[in-house]
């Protein structure tokens, strides 16, 4: 009986070792969740968690001021909502912490805080008087559209009245009132999103598309974006707000600085107008973030050369349009600048004074909106 040789053992162990590797990367290829999510090498910057009653309005404008530079927006939102959540029965105080903040956060603080005061929609003229009594004019905007966001929550499943209430006010206020209803209607339905589908077909035309776009980004905030989980729910949708919900979901799936690698099956997964939508969504939120170390890896490490070069193309649309929580002269991290002093000779606009090229003006808007697809 003859035993194999050295030679032949080392050739059937090489053939083995071949063929499992070429099992794991199909199988890796498969699977592209399970890659890294972090890219190597680059400190990914996290959302700080942030309980606004542990600072005074100093120390907390401080912490705002020395976030990373792609995740500042959120951050000052962020703590806009837990100041007017906390302290939005006396406007004062809520005024008091976005007085402490740099000129350039302001907006975005008040954005957030106009959300989430619990405004008493059935006495509107008494809270007219409150935010006037309380709050700059100039600051005003995102307060008078969270008392339409907080109509729209009430009152989500009488289209009608929402439709007729949020026109009127915004009218007064020269608001855009799609942007106070999509955020309502998506928020009466919290514990179930994909519930506020069913209502986005008795709202009017002109509405629906905002509709589905923020309903997307809620699911894709509290579900994720597996094709099997997302794909069916947008078929409840007509075919002409598919690309919108799909935007919306690409665009709260991603984290500034975090990889996109989870979005690859879903990007896979979308027919070709649903794609590009969110490419594009991708792309304005990359330009919106900056041109920054842990932005760049993070696209890069979708695992599709070919979309992250369209996602790539996109951004250089927007790159250097930022809003005011982008401020290039307040991309370094460090103390906030003298209060009240003017942003330098040609950087952006505050957060809001102009819409991204397109797109529906934000006013009041708890982000700016994803553009509309390339043509």
């Amino acid at each position: 009986m003859r035993f194999p040789s050295i030679l032949h053992i080392r050739w059937l162990i090489g053939g083995i070792v071949a063929i499992g590797a070429a099992l794991l990367f199909w199988w890796v290829s498969q699977n592209p969740n399970t890659a890294e999510m972090a890219p190597v090498g680059i400190q990914q910057p996290d959302i700080p968690e942030i309980d606004v009653g542990d600072y005074s309005p100093k120390e907390l404008a401080a912490v705002v001021a020395t976030t990373a530079q792609e995740i500042r927006w959120d951050v000052c939102f962020g703590v806009g909502e837990q100041v007017g959540a906390k302290y939005g029965g006396d406007l004062a105080v809520v005024a008091t912490y976005a007085q402490a903040l740099p000129e350039e956060f302001r907006t975005v603080f008040y954005n957030g805080s106009g959300h989430a005061v619990p405004w008493d929609v059935t006495d509107v003229s008494g809270e007219e008087a409150r935010i006037q009594a309380a709050i700059p004019e100039k600051n005003r905007r995102s307060a008078y559209m969270g008392i339409i966001i907080g109509y729209a929550t009430r009152y989500a499943q009488e289209p009608d009245e929402v439709v007729r209430f949020a026109e009127a006010f915004a009218r007064k206020y020269r608001l855009d009132p799609v942007d106070g209803v999509r955020i309502g209607v998506q928020r009466s339905a919290e514990s179930d999103p994909t519930a506020a589908l069913s209502v986005v077909a008795r709202y009017p035309l002109r509405y629906r598309k905002g509709m589905a776009e923020e309903i997307g980004w809620r699911i894709g905030s509290d579900m994720g974006v597996s094709p099997d989980t997302v794909l069916p729910l947008s078929r409840s949708l007509d075919s002409s707000l598919r690309p919108d919900f799909a935007g919306g979901l690409c665009r709260a799936a991603w984290v500034p600085g975090q990889s996109m690698r989870p979005l690859l099956p879903l990007l896979l997964a979308l027919p070709t107008l649903e794609k590009e939508q969110c490419v594009n969504s991708l792309g304005f939120a990359v330009g919106e973030a900056g041109d920054v170390a842990s932005v760049r890896v993070g696209l890069d490490s979708l695992g599709n050369p070919e979309l992250a070069a369209q996602i790539k193309r996109v951004s250089a649309q927007y790159m250097g349009d930022h809003m005011g929580h982008l401020n290039p002269a307040l991309a370094a991290p460090g103390s906030p600048p003298p209060m009240g002093s003017p942003p330098p000779m040609g950087s952006p606009p505050p957060m809001g004074s102009r819409p991204p090229m397109g797109s529906r003006p934000p006013m009041g808007d708890s982000r700016p909106h994803s553009p509309p697809p390339q043509p």
